[in-house]
C-alpha cells in the first residue's frame, strides 16, 4: 500500500491513493489558501518516528467537569492544556496543567455551540496566538454551516469569562460533513479533516481534508467557503482494523510543521505534512512518509495533541476509565527514528 500527497505552493495539489491495487488520482486547482497568501512555509520537524513507547498515564481529568472530552490543544508556552467537551455542553472550554490538575473553566460570551469537537492553537494576527474552538460536529450531516470560534490566548489566563476575537461561519463546497479534526498551521491556515462513517460505523469512507487561508478568514465578517484539498484513505491504511477504526477522531499538526497526527478509535497515524515546492509526485511509503502507531485503545478516544516536542504526544478519552471518576491522559514518546 502506498500513498502520495504532494502540495505545490503555486497552482496544484496532487493527491494519489493506492488501495488494494487500484489508484485514485486527484488533481485539484489550488487556492492561494495553501500558504501562497499566508506566506509561511515551515520546514519539516524531522523524519517520522519509527518506534513509539507504550502509552503511559500522564495524569487524569476530572470528569465532573470534563465528562466527554473531544478536543485538546497545548498552550503556546507549553505548560497548559486546553480541553473541550463534546456535543451537549455549553459554550465553554477548560484549561489544566499537563497532568490534568489545576482545572479552570472558561466561558465564551455569546457562544452557543451545537457540537464542539476539536481545538487547535495557532496564529491570529499581530504576532498573537489564538485558541480555535471547532464547532464542527454534524452526525446527521444536516448543518448548512459550521463554526470556528477564535479566542486570543492573552485573554484566557485565569479568566472565567472570555470574549471571542472572531467567529467564523464556514460552509463546505460540496455537502455537509461530520468532522472531529481541526488544525491550524504556522501560517494561520485552518484545516478540517472529516469523519466519514456511515450506517452506525459499519462502513467508512476516505476522510476529506478542507482548508481556509489566513488571508481569507482573518477579519472576515461573512460566511466563508472551505476549499477541498484532497482525501485521506484511512480505510485502506487501516484495512486490518474494523470500520470504526478507519475514521478520524482527532487531528493535530507538529509544533514546528512538517508532520501531522491523526487519531482513530484504535490507533494513531503520523504523516509527513510538509509543503513541497513542486517537482514530480513522490510515492508515499509506510515507515517513511507515514507511520502507524499502536496505542492503548480507550473508549471514545477523540482528543490528541503533540507536546512541545514533535517526538511526543498526548491523547485522552471521552469516558471515565476508573472507579474514581477520572479520565486518564496518556503520553506516548518516540524511542528512536
Amino acid at each position: 500500500m502506498g500513498q502520495e500527497l504532494v502540495i505545490s505552493r503555486a497552482l496544484w495539489f496532487f493527491v494519489k491513493v493506492k488501495a488494494h491495487g487500484s489508484f485514485v488520482f486527484m488533481v485539484l486547482a489550488a487556492h492561494c489558501f495553501i500558504l501562497g497568501c499566508a506566506s509561511s512555509v515551515t520546514k519539516s520537524s524531522g523524519s517520522l518516528c519509527s518506534q513509539w513507547s507504550r502509552a503511559k498515564v500522564a495524569g487524569n481529568l476530572d470528569t465532573s467537569k470534563l465528562n466527554e472530552t473531544s478536543g485538546m490543544a497545548l498552550s503556546s508556552d507549553g505548560t497548559r492544556l486546553y480541553h473541550v467537551n463534546d456535543s451537549g455542553d455549553s459554550g465553554r472550554f477548560f484549561s489544566t496543567d499537563l497532568d490534568g490538575s489545576a482545572l479552570l473553566e472558561h466561558r465564551v460570551l455569546g457562544f452557543v455551540p451545537r457540537d464542539m469537537e476539536s481545538l487547535a492553537l495557532g496564529p491570529c494576527g499581530a504576532k498573537n496566538k489564538c485558541l480555535f474552538i471547532g464547532d464542527i460536529g454534524d452526525n446527521k450531516r444536516s448543518r448548512d454551516q459550521i463554526k470556528v470560534v477564535v479566542i486570543n490566548e492573552k485573554d484566557i489566563g485565569t479568566n472565567p469569562q472570555v470574549k471571542a476575537q472572531q467567529t467564523l461561519y464556514l460552509k463546505y463546497p460540496d455537502s455537509p460533513h461530520n468532522a472531529e479534526g481541526l488544525a491550524v498551521d504556522a501560517g494561520g491556515n485552518i484545516y478540517i479533516l472529516t469523519k466519514e462513517n456511515f450506517n452506525s460505523y459499519s462502513q467508512a469512507q476516505p476522510a476529506k481534508l478542507f482548508g481556509l487561508s489566513f488571508d481569507r478568514w482573518f477579519g472576515a465578517k461573512k460566511k466563508l467557503n472551505l476549499a477541498l484539498i484532497g482525501t485521506l484513505d484511512l480505510p485502506s491504511i487501516n484495512a486490518d482494523l474494523d470500520p470504526r477504526s478507519q475514521v478520524v477522531t482527532g487531528f493535530t499538526l507538529a509544533p514546528y510543521g512538517g508532520k501531522a497526527l491523526v487519531l482513530t478509535y484504535e490507533n494513531a497515524i503520523e504523516f509527513v505534512f510538509a509543503l513541497l515546492r513542486g517537482g514530480p509526485p513522490k510515492p508515499w511509503t509506510e515507515g517513511i512518509d507515514y507511520q502507524k502507531i499502536k496505542l492503548k485503545a480507550l473508549e471514545q478516544q477523540e482528543a490528541v495533541v503533540y507536546s512541545a516536542s514533535p517526538d511526543e504526544f498526548i491523547y485522552s478519552t471521552e469516558s471515565e476509565d476508573n472507579a474514581a471518576g477520572l479520565s486518564p491522559l496518556y503520553r506516548v514518546r518516540c524511542l528512536g527514528n
